[in-house]
């Protein structure tokens, strides 16, 4: 699924000017992912831009052996929302401000990025999001 520009800026108009300039300019996300939305992780219930982010930390080596973990990319439930804060359910709009939490949204994976020109697409063969350039899946041999 896609949202348009449109819909990103009539939705930005109730904000403070700073962070419409901000989610305009592109400071959002992380260096993973451009999205308008954090994770909550529901291992250890923390907040994260995505789940990399949460294993970069959870798995750096100031976390002792024995509490570090990674958070499967099918169990993500809940997201907030970077420009009104509100908590909700894994979905492509925010069900308070309206806003595009990213331009690409798979609900199977809960996955969201606004960089579009990577051709993300869901292979169900593999279970998950996958790049058009990458060919290590079966069912991508027919392109």
């Amino acid at each position: 699924m896609e949202c348009s520009l449109k819909e990103h800026i009539t939705t930005l108009s109730f904000a403070a000017d700073e962070s419409v300039a901000e989610m305009a300019s592109g400071n959002y996300g992380c260096s993973h992912y451009r999205r308008r939305c954090k994770i909550r992780a529901p291992c250890c219930d923390e907040l994260f831009d995505c789940r990399h982010c949460h294993n970069d930390s959870k798995n750096s080596l100031d976390v002792d052996p024995l509490k570090r973990h990674d958070i499967p990319r099918h169990d993500i439930k809940r997201v907030i929302c970077s420009l009104c804060n509100t908590e909700q359910d894994v979905q492509q709009k925010c069900i308070q401000c309206g806003v595009c939490m990213g331009k690409y949204f798979c609900s199977k994976c809960n996955f969201f990025d606004d960089d579009v020109s990577k051709n993300q697409y869901h292979c169900d063969k593999c279970g998950i999001c996958r790049l058009i350039s990458f060919s290590y899946c079966t069912s991508l041999s027919v392109l």
